[in-house]
Protein backbone atom coordinates (compact mmCIF):
# COMPACT_ATOMS: atom_id res chain seq x y z
CA UNK A 1 0.00 0.00 0.00
CA UNK A 2 1.18 3.19 -0.97
CA UNK A 3 0.20 6.88 0.87
CA UNK A 4 0.95 9.52 -1.56
CA UNK A 5 1.51 12.84 1.23
CA UNK A 6 0.83 16.16 -0.18
CA UNK A 7 1.60 18.86 2.74
CA UNK A 8 -0.42 22.24 2.45
CA UNK A 9 1.77 25.67 1.24
CA UNK A 10 4.98 23.62 2.20
CA UNK A 11 7.29 25.85 1.71
CA UNK A 12 5.58 28.92 3.43
CA UNK A 13 4.65 27.02 6.85
CA UNK A 14 8.09 25.80 8.13
CA UNK A 15 8.26 27.14 11.58
CA UNK A 16 11.46 28.71 11.68
CA UNK A 17 12.83 28.64 15.57
CA UNK A 18 12.16 24.66 14.66
CA UNK A 19 14.48 25.16 11.99
CA UNK A 20 17.66 26.49 13.03
CA UNK A 21 17.64 23.78 16.27
CA UNK A 22 17.36 21.16 13.11
CA UNK A 23 20.39 22.66 11.54
CA UNK A 24 22.23 22.51 14.79
CA UNK A 25 21.04 19.24 15.65
CA UNK A 26 22.52 17.68 12.02
CA UNK A 27 25.87 19.78 12.97
CA UNK A 28 25.85 22.66 10.83
CA UNK A 29 28.08 25.09 12.68
CA UNK A 30 26.65 27.85 14.96
CA UNK A 31 27.80 30.77 13.32
CA UNK A 32 26.70 29.46 9.72
CA UNK A 33 23.16 29.39 11.90
CA UNK A 34 23.66 32.80 12.78
CA UNK A 35 23.93 33.80 9.32
CA UNK A 36 20.82 31.97 7.81
CA UNK A 37 18.89 33.36 11.08
CA UNK A 38 20.14 36.86 9.96
CA UNK A 39 18.88 35.94 6.37
CA UNK A 40 15.11 35.57 7.91
CA UNK A 41 15.29 38.53 10.57
CA UNK A 42 12.27 41.11 10.21
CA UNK A 43 11.85 39.48 7.13
CA UNK A 44 8.40 41.55 5.45
CA UNK A 45 6.86 41.83 1.79
CA UNK A 46 4.56 43.33 0.24
CA UNK A 47 1.80 42.21 -2.31
CA UNK A 48 1.53 44.31 -5.84
CA UNK A 49 -2.10 45.27 -7.43
CA UNK A 50 -3.58 46.62 -10.44
CA UNK A 51 -3.66 49.67 -7.50
CA UNK A 52 -0.34 49.24 -6.89
CA UNK A 53 1.88 47.96 -3.72
CA UNK A 54 0.43 47.10 -0.04
CA UNK A 55 1.36 48.14 3.12
CA UNK A 56 4.64 45.88 3.93
CA UNK A 57 3.78 43.00 6.38
CA UNK A 58 5.64 40.64 8.34
CA UNK A 59 7.05 37.07 7.51
CA UNK A 60 7.31 34.84 10.47
CA UNK A 61 7.13 31.39 8.75
CA UNK A 62 8.20 29.48 5.69
CA UNK A 63 11.75 29.95 3.87
CA UNK A 64 12.11 32.28 1.31
CA UNK A 65 11.27 32.29 -2.36
CA UNK A 66 13.39 32.26 -5.24
CA UNK A 67 16.79 32.36 -2.47
CA UNK A 68 19.46 29.67 -3.67
CA UNK A 69 19.47 28.73 0.23
CA UNK A 70 15.88 27.50 1.17
CA UNK A 71 15.73 24.03 -0.75
CA UNK A 72 18.23 23.03 1.37
CA UNK A 73 16.81 24.32 4.46
CA UNK A 74 13.46 23.24 3.55
CA UNK A 75 15.50 19.45 2.64
CA UNK A 76 16.76 19.43 6.53
CA UNK A 77 13.28 19.70 7.69
CA UNK A 78 11.90 17.31 5.92
CA UNK A 79 14.63 14.86 6.85
CA UNK A 80 14.64 15.20 10.29
CA UNK A 81 10.54 14.72 10.37
CA UNK A 82 10.77 11.37 8.02
CA UNK A 83 13.95 10.39 10.28
CA UNK A 84 11.66 10.93 13.67
CA UNK A 85 8.74 9.51 12.60
CA UNK A 86 9.29 6.24 10.06
CA UNK A 87 10.83 4.19 12.89
CA UNK A 88 8.69 2.47 14.35
CA UNK A 89 8.05 -1.13 13.93
CA UNK A 90 6.47 -2.76 11.94
CA UNK A 91 6.68 0.26 9.22
CA UNK A 92 7.86 -0.05 5.62
CA UNK A 93 8.18 -3.04 3.46
CA UNK A 94 11.01 -5.30 3.63
CA UNK A 95 13.90 -4.48 1.71
CA UNK A 96 17.20 -6.09 2.58
CA UNK A 97 16.79 -7.83 6.25
CA UNK A 98 16.75 -6.18 8.95
CA UNK A 99 16.07 -2.80 6.69
CA UNK A 100 12.97 -1.42 5.54
CA UNK A 101 11.73 0.71 3.02
CA UNK A 102 9.49 3.39 4.88
CA UNK A 103 9.28 5.74 2.42
CA UNK A 104 10.48 7.78 -1.34
CA UNK A 105 10.99 11.33 -1.10
CA UNK A 106 11.73 13.81 -3.33
CA UNK A 107 11.41 17.45 -1.80
CA UNK A 108 8.04 17.77 -0.30
CA UNK A 109 6.58 14.34 -3.13
CA UNK A 110 6.54 11.92 -0.11
CA UNK A 111 5.38 8.41 -0.62
CA UNK A 112 4.42 6.13 2.49
CA UNK A 113 5.02 2.40 1.67
CA UNK A 114 3.37 -0.14 3.72
CA UNK A 115 2.43 -3.82 3.74
CA UNK A 116 -1.25 -3.43 5.37
CA UNK A 117 -3.74 -0.76 6.05
CA UNK A 118 -2.77 -0.98 9.70
CA UNK A 119 1.02 -0.03 9.13
CA UNK A 120 0.48 2.47 6.21
CA UNK A 121 -2.45 4.28 9.34
CA UNK A 122 0.20 4.32 11.71
CA UNK A 123 2.87 5.88 9.14
CA UNK A 124 0.69 8.68 8.46
CA UNK A 125 -0.77 8.78 11.91
CA UNK A 126 3.32 9.29 12.92
CA UNK A 127 4.25 11.74 9.86
CA UNK A 128 1.07 13.80 10.71
CA UNK A 129 1.91 14.29 14.52
CA UNK A 130 6.07 15.28 13.54
CA UNK A 131 4.97 17.14 10.67
CA UNK A 132 2.60 19.26 13.10
CA UNK A 133 5.82 20.37 15.51
CA UNK A 134 7.55 22.35 12.72
CA UNK A 135 4.16 23.85 11.67
CA UNK A 136 3.64 21.74 8.88
CA UNK A 137 0.14 20.09 7.31
CA UNK A 138 -0.79 17.55 5.79
CA UNK A 139 -3.64 17.73 3.17
CA UNK A 140 -6.56 15.87 3.53
CA UNK A 141 -7.63 16.69 -0.10
CA UNK A 142 -4.62 16.52 -1.83
CA UNK A 143 -3.26 13.19 -0.11
CA UNK A 144 -4.34 9.60 -1.91
CA UNK A 145 -3.48 6.53 -0.85
CA UNK A 146 -3.56 3.32 -2.89
CA UNK A 147 -3.28 -0.77 -2.77
CA UNK A 148 -0.82 -1.95 -5.55
CA UNK A 149 -1.63 -5.92 -6.47
CA UNK A 150 -4.18 -6.18 -4.00
CA UNK A 151 -7.51 -5.26 -4.05
CA UNK A 152 -8.51 -2.27 -1.33
CA UNK A 153 -8.97 -4.05 2.05
CA UNK A 154 -9.41 -3.01 5.61
CA UNK A 155 -9.94 0.08 7.39
CA UNK A 156 -9.97 3.70 5.32
CA UNK A 157 -6.70 5.66 5.99
CA UNK A 158 -7.79 8.87 8.13
CA UNK A 159 -6.15 12.35 9.74
CA UNK A 160 -8.30 13.04 12.19
CA UNK A 161 -11.81 12.53 11.01
CA UNK A 162 -10.86 12.94 7.19
CA UNK A 163 -10.81 10.16 5.06
CA UNK A 164 -8.17 9.61 2.68
CA UNK A 165 -9.53 9.03 -1.08
CA UNK A 166 -8.04 5.78 -2.17
CA UNK A 167 -7.08 5.58 -6.13
CA UNK A 168 -6.69 3.35 -8.89
CA UNK A 169 -4.07 5.17 -10.40
CA UNK A 170 -1.34 8.78 -9.40
CA UNK A 171 0.79 10.23 -10.90
CA UNK A 172 4.12 10.98 -9.10
CA UNK A 173 7.51 12.34 -9.99
CA UNK A 174 5.98 12.78 -13.49
CA UNK A 175 5.27 8.74 -13.68
CA UNK A 176 2.15 7.12 -13.68
CA UNK A 177 1.49 4.58 -11.00
CA UNK A 178 -1.69 1.95 -11.18
CA UNK A 179 -3.19 -0.47 -8.66
CA UNK A 180 -2.33 -3.30 -10.54
CA UNK A 181 1.11 -2.50 -10.64
CA UNK A 182 1.22 -2.38 -14.92
CA UNK A 183 3.30 0.05 -16.68
CA UNK A 184 1.20 -0.52 -19.85
CA UNK A 185 -0.90 3.07 -18.14
CA UNK A 186 2.68 5.09 -17.75
CA UNK A 187 4.24 3.77 -21.24
CA UNK A 188 1.07 5.61 -22.85
CA UNK A 189 1.19 8.55 -21.33
CA UNK A 190 5.18 8.82 -21.86
CA UNK A 191 4.34 8.23 -25.49
CA UNK A 192 1.19 10.42 -26.04
CA UNK A 193 4.13 13.15 -24.47
CA UNK A 194 6.75 12.38 -26.48
CA UNK A 195 4.39 12.43 -29.36
CA UNK A 196 3.07 15.98 -28.50
CA UNK A 197 6.61 17.13 -28.13
CA UNK A 198 7.13 15.51 -31.73
CA UNK A 199 4.61 17.52 -33.49
CA UNK A 200 5.62 20.55 -31.59
CA UNK A 201 8.97 20.63 -34.03
CA UNK A 202 7.60 19.61 -36.98
CA UNK A 203 8.74 22.05 -38.49
CA UNK A 204 12.07 21.10 -38.16
CA UNK A 205 11.45 17.88 -39.50
CA UNK A 206 9.96 19.22 -42.67
CA UNK A 207 12.85 21.28 -43.41
CA UNK A 208 14.95 20.19 -46.20
CA UNK A 209 17.72 22.60 -45.46
CA UNK A 210 18.40 20.52 -41.90
CA UNK A 211 20.09 16.91 -42.82
CA UNK A 212 18.81 14.10 -41.70
CA UNK A 213 21.86 13.04 -39.57
CA UNK A 214 20.86 16.51 -37.13
CA UNK A 215 17.40 15.61 -37.23
CA UNK A 216 17.69 12.00 -35.73
CA UNK A 217 20.24 13.56 -33.55
CA UNK A 218 17.06 16.05 -32.08
CA UNK A 219 14.81 12.86 -31.87
CA UNK A 220 17.35 11.12 -29.66
CA UNK A 221 17.69 14.06 -27.49
CA UNK A 222 14.55 15.65 -27.26
CA UNK A 223 11.63 13.61 -28.46
CA UNK A 224 12.92 9.65 -27.03
CA UNK A 225 14.09 10.79 -23.70
CA UNK A 226 10.47 12.15 -22.90
CA UNK A 227 9.05 8.40 -24.01
CA UNK A 228 11.33 6.88 -22.01
CA UNK A 229 11.79 8.73 -18.99
CA UNK A 230 11.88 6.71 -15.68
CA UNK A 231 11.41 3.68 -18.02
CA UNK A 232 14.07 2.07 -15.05
CA UNK A 233 10.85 1.61 -13.00
CA UNK A 234 8.82 -0.26 -15.99
CA UNK A 235 7.78 -3.70 -15.28
CA UNK A 236 8.73 -4.64 -19.41
CA UNK A 237 6.96 -7.32 -21.69
CA UNK A 238 6.74 -8.01 -25.12
CA UNK A 239 4.02 -5.63 -25.35
CA UNK A 240 5.19 -2.61 -24.19
CA UNK A 241 9.00 -3.03 -25.98
CA UNK A 242 6.93 -3.87 -28.99
CA UNK A 243 5.16 0.03 -28.26
CA UNK A 244 7.88 1.79 -27.97
CA UNK A 245 9.64 0.26 -30.98
CA UNK A 246 6.43 0.76 -33.33
CA UNK A 247 6.34 4.65 -32.23
CA UNK A 248 9.88 5.33 -32.59
CA UNK A 249 9.51 3.68 -35.74
CA UNK A 250 7.20 5.90 -36.70
CA UNK A 251 8.86 9.04 -35.95
CA UNK A 252 12.04 7.74 -38.34
CA UNK A 253 9.61 7.54 -41.35
CA UNK A 254 7.73 10.99 -40.40
CA UNK A 255 12.01 12.34 -40.77
CA UNK A 256 12.88 10.19 -43.22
Amino acid sequence: MINFVDFKKVFDSVHRDSLWKIARSYGIPDQFVKVFRSLYSNSSCCVRTEQGTTEFFTIKTGVRQGCILSPFLFLLTIDFVLRKTMGGVGFGIPRCEPNRLTDLDFADDIALLGASTKSIQEMTTSLNGGASKVSLRISTDKTKVMWVGYAAAGSPITIGQSRIEEVQKFTYLGSTITSNGDADHDVACRIGKAGAVFRQLSLIWTTQTISTAIKIRLLNTIVIPMAIYACETWKTNAKIERRINVAQQWWLQRIL
